[in-house]
Parts: C-alpha cells; structure tokens; sequence
C-alpha cells in the first residue's frame, strides 16, 4: 500500500490559499459595495429628480429608494441563476455551442 502523503513527480502538489490574499481582497469588495451604496443613497434626490419626475418630491424619492431595493432581490436570483447556468445540462449546451 502506498503513503498517500508522498507525491509523485506526475501529481501536481496543490499550495495552501493566501488567506491574507483572499481576505484583503474580500475587504475591498465589501467596501466597494458599501461605497457604492454610499453614493447612491448620497445622489439619491438629484437620481429621484432626474430619472422619474413627478410633482411630489418625496414620490420621486421613493420610486428611487424602491427602484434600489429591487436590485437586494434580483442579485441573489440572479446568481441562483447563473450558477444554474453554469451546472448542468445547459452548462453543456453552452459548451457545445461555444466548440462550434
């Protein structure tokens, strides 16, 4: 029986992660989204005015606060269905459809 903890010349010898690497990465992320949160709720009267004008501020204020809100919900279902997409029978159609 052989040592499984011996690597052979033909088997790749995967490193441990950067888990600094993935946690500084991780940080810049997070406060990427929260900066651009940031500046939305910031210019969100100047969007409410431009994007959807009705005659009572705070209905255009809304609107916007709503149209916001939305994107929380579409982002998960969104990576529900990519993920989907990529496992799966149509990961498969995509693959055959991009080797032609």
């Amino acid at each position: 029986m052989m040592n499984s903890a011996i690597a052979t010349p033909d088997e790749k010898v995967m490193d441990k992660p950067n888990l600094y690497r993935t946690l500084l990465a991780t940080c810049i992320g997070n406060g990427l989204e929260w900066f651009d949160i940031a500046i939305y709720v910031f210019f969100a009267s100047y969007i409410g005015r431009a994007f959807f004008p009705t005659e009572d501020v705070s209905s255009s204020l809304l609107i916007t606060f709503a149209s916001f809100g939305v994107s929380f919900i579409i982002r998960p279902l969104g990576a529900i269905v990519l993920g989907l997409m990529r496992t799966g029978p149509v990961a498969r159609l995509l693959c055959w459809c991009r080797s032609r």
